[in-house]
């Protein structure tokens, strides 16, 4: 997704906040301090869909790290017959990594 976006200096900012709420509303503008993006103008309702589909994603995420962590769980079950047995292999590893 790529779109154009008007950006303006932090000292333009000040100079012409009203102007620059009016533009706001209608599309997101960039404001620059020493020629650096420093924060985004975003309209509240795109502000609102980017958070809600930031949620989503984090919470899919954590599914899917959760089940993979299950996944390798059940697939080293029985390699391991003890818990002292994982200490010996995870020492034993350790100690190949120097």
């Amino acid at each position: 997704m790529e779109f154009s976006m008007r950006t303006i200096s932090s000292t333009q900012a000040q100079k012409s906040f009203g102007e620059l709420v009016t533009s706001a509303i209608k599309e997101p503008i960039s404001i620059t301090k020493h020629a650096k993006e420093v924060f985004v103008i975003v309209p509240s309702e795109e502000y609102h869909k980017m958070k809600q589909a930031y949620e989503n994603a984090s919470s899919r995420l954590f599914v899917a790290e959760d089940n993979i962590a299950q996944s390798y769980l059940g697939s080293v079950k029985g390699v391991f017959s003890s818990s002292a047995e994982v200490d010996q292999f995870i020492a034993k590893e350790r100690e190949a990594w120097g």
